[in-house]
């Protein structure tokens, strides 16, 4: 074996060594980031609603003669009032609503056990499908996870607090937490590192424009498209396909299973007509309103998208898909700025940039 063989042998167990570090590192990574998933996605949520507050807090100093902090303290106290006066004034409300729900989709799954008994293949899912045995069991277990979602907000008031201190000091105070980050990276790529900050910060508040924007034209049409067909708790409906849809492809198609279900509870046809409804709000939202109200807004691939809400979701549970969306735009921006416009040396714009 000659020097140029040797050479060679030990290239490629050097870059096998480095791959399999890699892949270990990747591993104790993910197994560290499990046992403090909650916490980090609790700041990245604060860190979000810090873009927030700052992006509504710039739309009004840009309209109204108002300086930047004082406009910041009233979007911080607005929020902070909107959140109170939910939770104290219209909790008994959330909860007579989600009562009546729990009822109406009940009645659904029952009907659907109905309708399957008819046929020997639907006896045979009964059979096979044991939360079958017991319609009041099914609900439970489907309601479980419906009402995980709704009631969150009472059930996490720690979360809530946190993600809501952290936003308010971040966004009250930004220079110092992006100096402290700044301080981290050598001086000579201190300029460009806060650019890369600007940038992600400027992909997130034109991703939250779309994101809002889209839940409330979501709502409002869902709940008026209910109400006009005579469905049952038009406006509960709307408001879950509201909160639903902040979570792209995934979040739509799960604010129409209850709305369904509540459907079939009344008449199969009414089901066929609350389908059609959350299609046609969907179809509009998709095509029409969104390009309108989303010109300068973020926009990721579905089939990415998708993919990256699914290992999120199985990774830290229903948080994580909440946060996937904004946590790949982040990730795609830095990409795009260190890598490709820097490594490669290829200019492309970063979201958020036209």
């Amino acid at each position: 074996m000659n020097m140029t063989d040797n050479v060679r042998k030990f290239s490629f167990t050097k870059r096998t060594l480095a791959a399999v570090a890699l892949v270990a590192a990747l591993v104790i990574f993910v197994f560290v980031l499990k046992k403090v998933d909650h916490v980090l996605l609790s700041v990245f949520a604060g860190v979000l609603l810090a873009v927030f507050f700052d992006g509504v807090a710039a739309w009004i100093t840009e309209r109204l003669p108002v300086p930047h902090g004082l406009s910041l303290t009233f979007v911080i106290l607005a929020f902070a009032g909107i959140l109170f006066s939910v939770a104290w004034f219209g909790g008994p409300g959330i909860v007579d609503q989600a009562g009546k729900l729990t009822e109406r989709l009940s009645a659904g799954l029952a009907d659907i056990r109905q309708e399957l008994d008819k046929f020997d293949w639907g006896k045979q899912i009964v059979q096979h499908v044991t939360e079958l045995k017991d319609v009041g069991s099914l609900g439970t277990a489907i309601l479980g996870q419906v009402e995980q979602v709704v009631s969150g907000v009472f059930s996490a008031i720690g979360t809530i607090f946190l993600v809501f201190f952290v936003g308010t000091y971040l966004s009250v105070q930004p220079g110092l937490y992006i100096d402290s980050i700044v301080h981290l990276i050598p001086i000579s790529r201190r300029k460009r590192g806060r650019e890369v900050i600007a940038g992600v910060g400027n992909a997130l508040r034109w991703w939250l424009v779309g994101r809002v924007s889209s839940m409330v034209v979501v709502g409002v049409l869902t709940s008026a498209g209910l109400w006009a067909i005579g469905a049952p708790l038009p406006v509960t409906l709307g408001a879950i396909a509201a909160l639903f849809s902040f979570v792209p492809i995934l979040g739509p198609a799960a604010a129409m299973i209850p709305a369904i279900l509540v459907g079939l509870a009344e008449s199969f046809g009414l089901a066929i007509w609350v389908v059609v409804i959350f299609l046609g709000v969907q179809g509009l939202e998709s095509y029409l309103i969104t390009p309108l109200i989303q010109q300068k807004a973020v926009s990721i691939p579905p089939a990415l998208l998708l993919s990256v809400q699914i290992v999120f979701g199985t990774l830290f549970g229903i948080m994580g898909m909440l946060l996937a969306t904004p946590i790949a735009v982040t990730v795609i921006v830095v990409i795009q700025m260190l890598y490709i416009n820097d490594a490669l040396e290829d200019h492309v714009s970063p979201m958020g940039e036209h």
